[in-house]
């Protein structure tokens, strides 16, 4: 009988295991599991898929790693955790690649059409689909791709599935202890102690646990460890970042990322592209793209009268009364008696210095929609392991690089107040400012 993985030792030298399984025993695993369905990582409903041979173009244009990613979980149906394992990428990682593979204008967050199209090309026989074949294989059936896979990466693939499976089994045996149980508890102990150490001598994860646990030098360390990728440049980067290291950070960023891994997230060439707003308003925020559907207003302190807001309807109310008039800032909350804002453009508008004028500014409330791309693609792309500073500074950059200004401010401004030495976060502050033509000053009252 063919040992399995669980039965051999690991390898001293590398986080694969000693031998290698034959493709044909890989197939054989795979051939007996259930069929499951694909884990769809693209929103929308997946029955219309596009035509085999589009997918087939599609999948010819990906880079290895991205195409064993298509073939574990849309071929094979595999869970994200099964993939991260087999591939040493994280999960979050995996789900944010196939967002990028799977990603156009139209769907910022990935086609259903496409994502459908592709799971349909490798798990029915399309014989006449032959596009972006590579040697040796004979389809796009899932099952025969994955015999192609790297000797260790065929490993890592049949350890996590026999070890899925003894789990599995361990959890149908209850209740009951018996000598088979415990042969099965042995079994699934030393499938864990293998998977330890794989996790160990990654390092990868090893670099991602230093940064939980706030160890960003020996995060470097560890991730330097694992090459010169782009990924793990942009994890060094995110290590300097935790220490409030911006030039550090952002050197390692120009040199090292490629355009694919941060994306949106990529920290915005300055000077910003200004806003077309009055400077010399005395309406000051709102002001450009907003997201608050019930936004404060800040104005100058010594202007009376009333703040008008039209959107969709005029709406007026009373500022309030200060001690003293002079050039301080004021601020309004939104009135308990107005309705939210719905989406679209307003302007708001208070008094002048000189009589019969009105000094105002301009808004665009987002769509809900748009509103909840930008929370999955936050919540997706800054998983646990990236510390709170670098998820300060990569929202921030993913805010400019959406036109949200105002919402950008506010994570510079964290920053700039936890560290109040690092020039970085005040200069964009100040360049902020300066798009939105406000005194940079209001973003800290």
């Amino acid at each position: 009988m063919t040992p399995t993985p669980v039965d051999r030792q690991p390898d001293p030298n590398g986080d694969a295991l000693d031998q290698a399984p034959r493709a044909d025993d890989l197939r054989a695993v795979l051939s007996g599991l259930p069929r499951r369905d694909p884990t769809w990582l693209a929103p929308g409903v997946h029955d219309q898929p596009v035509s085999p041979s589009e997918a087939a173009r599609k999948l010819a244009e990906l880079d290895p790693v991205d195409r064993r990613i298509c073939i574990l979980v849309h071929g094979l149906g595999l869970s994200l955790g099964c993939v991260s394992f087999t591939l040493k990428l994280d999960p979050t990682v995996v789900s944010w690649r196939i967002q990028q593979i799977l990603r156009d204008e139209q769907h910022p967050l990935g086609d259903p059409r496409l994502e459908a199209g592709i799971a349909g090309l490798m798990r029915d026989p399309h014989p006449d689909v032959r596009e972006g074949l590579q040697a040796g294989e004979d389809s796009w059936n899932g099952l025969e791709l994955a015999r192609h896979f790297p000797p260790e990466v065929r490993s890592r693939l049949l350890a996590r599935l026999v070890r899925d499976e003894d789990e599995t089994t361990a959890e149908q045996a209850r209740p009951g202890i018996g000598v088979g149980v415990l042969l099965l508890v042995g079994t699934v102990a030393l499938a864990f102690l293998i998977y330890g150490a794989v996790l160990d001598k990654n390092p990868m994860w090893r670099g991602k646990n230093f940064l939980r646990r706030g160890e960003p030098t020996q995060a470097r360390a560890a991730f330097r460890q694992a090459g010169n990728s782009a990924e793990v440049r942009m994890w060094v980067a995110i290590a300097w970042l935790s220490e409030g290291r911006f030039l550090a950070a952002l050197r390692e960023i120009e040199e090292g990322d490629d355009g694919r891994w941060l994306g949106t997230f990529h920290p915005v060439d300055l000077p910003l592209e200004p806003l077309v707003q009055d400077a010399d308003s005395g309406a000051l925020l709102p002001r450009g793209m907003i997201l608050r559907r019930r936004p404060e207003f800040i104005y100058d302190g010594s202007r009376s009268g009333s703040l008008d807001l039209d959107l969709p309807r005029r709406r007026s109310t009373p500022l309030p009364r200060t001690a003293d008039r002079d050039e301080t800032l004021a601020k309004l909350p939104y009135p308990d008696d107005w309705t939210s804002l719905p989406d679209g453009s307003g302007i708001w508008s208070i008094p002048g210095k000189t009589g019969g004028t009105r000094d105002i500014a301009s808004f665009e409330v987002l769509s809900s929609e748009r509103h909840r791309e930008i929370q999955t693609t936050l919540a997706v792309r800054l998983t646990a392991h990236v510390p709170r500073e670098a998820k300060l500074f990569l929202r921030g950059h993913y805010y400019l690089n959406s036109g949200l200004y105002m919402k950008a401010a506010d994570q510079f401004v964290l920053l700039a107040k936890r560290f109040p030495a690092a020039a970085y976060p005040q200069r964009v502050l100040d360049e902020i400012g300066i798009a939105l033509g406000v005194d940079p000053t209001v973003f800290l009252r």
